[in-house]
């Protein structure tokens, strides 16, 4: 984890970071999707998604960089940037998850 990293609940201004992070994550691991289905899919996350679940986001010097949002005990989504991959942020959001509930879903 990097010095100035921290885990923290989702605020309203936190979105467009949310979102972007969410976007470069899903192009990379689903280059098959249509950009029309990821813009109708960034407004059911913004609109329907968000609002119904617990999220925490990841920052790295005040940067929003990946987040996972949880409801209940199912993990509705984790994406990180794709610049912050293999650094251990899914780790982080993982375990909290893990911490904070009595089992978790997939």
């Amino acid at each position: 984890m990097p010095d100035k990293a921290s885990i923290r609940p989702f605020r309203d201004d936190d979105l467009t970071a949310v979102l972007e992070a969410w976007y470069e994550a899903s192009r990379l691991a689903h280059p098959f999707l249509s950009e029309e289905f990821l813009d109708s899919e960034r407004v059911e996350i913004s609109d329907r998604w968000l609002p119904l679940a617990e999220t925490m986001v990841y920052e790295v010097d005040g940067e929003v960089v990946g987040f996972i949002s949880m409801l209940g005990n199912d993990v509705g989504g984790i994406f990180v940037h794709p610049r912050f991959q293999r650094g251990g942020v899914g780790t982080v959001l993982v375990g909290w998850a893990a911490s904070s509930r009595p089992y978790l879903e997939v």
